[in-house]
């Protein structure tokens, strides 16, 4: 992959991350006094913004970004459940060190397990 793409990919990445937590930090600060609405919705959030990085991270490698946005709407659900998962991983003391590795596999298989 070209380094110019990558390094549009990673930003557009972060920038996705920053904007959608400042957006929704109103609803956490109003979900905080429930103690478990804000870790749900921070989570929830979070698995959604991973999963979609995380596949396009293995799916830009092998196509390009017109195929790239029909993968992503053929593979939506699975990429949350992908997301989830890591999101979970980074969580876990210890655990978390080896969640970014784990999630790139993770990824690299469920691209490769739909595109059979």
């Amino acid at each position: 992959m070209p380094f110019h793409r990558g390094m549009a990919m990673g930003l557009a990445s972060a920038g996705r991350f920053v904007a959608v937590n400042l957006a929704l930090s109103p609803l956490y600060l109003l979900l905080l006094p429930t103690g478990v609405g804000t870790p749900i919705a921070f989570s929830t959030a979070n698995a959604w913004l991973l999963g979609r990085d995380l596949g396009d991270m293995v799916a830009a490698r092998h196509m390009d970004a017109a195929a790239m946005r029909g993968w992503r709407a053929a593979t939506a659900g699975r990429r949350f459940a992908l997301g989830l998962a890591g999101t979970a991983l980074f969580v876990v003391p210890l655990v978390n060190i080896l969640a970014p590795v784990l999630g790139a596999a993770m990824a690299t298989h469920l691209f490769h397990g739909t595109r059979r």
